[in-house]
């Protein structure tokens, strides 16, 4: 779980593989957000999204996810998007 104060929301995940974004007055679901999948050639893919294991949200606006999948994704809160996909770990990240 993480706070962003810059868009006034509470920022959430899961093993389903989605950041949830929920407004920090009303209390209520803002935007879910599912990082793109890439398949075995690199290319996006229908597959399953990776679970999220740890969350961090940065000043700025950003959030930064590491899963199950070996990868961290790097979100745009504001814009909703996944601006960067970091890979390189052999197991998933867990901090």
């Amino acid at each position: 779980l993480g706070l962003c104060e810059a868009s006034a929301c509470i920022v959430s995940g899961s093993l389903d593989g989605t950041l949830k974004l929920w407004d920090v007055d009303s209390m209520t679901q803002r935007a879910v957000l599912a990082p793109p999948v890439a398949s075995d050639d690199g290319e996006p893919s229908t597959a399953h999204p990776p679970g999220v294991r740890c969350l961090r949200v940065c000043d700025g606006g950003l959030a930064i996810a590491g899963c199950l999948d070996s990868n961290v994704y790097v979100w745009d809160l504001e814009a909703r998007v996944c601006v960067a996909m970091l890979t390189g770990h052999a197991r998933p990240v867990s901090s």
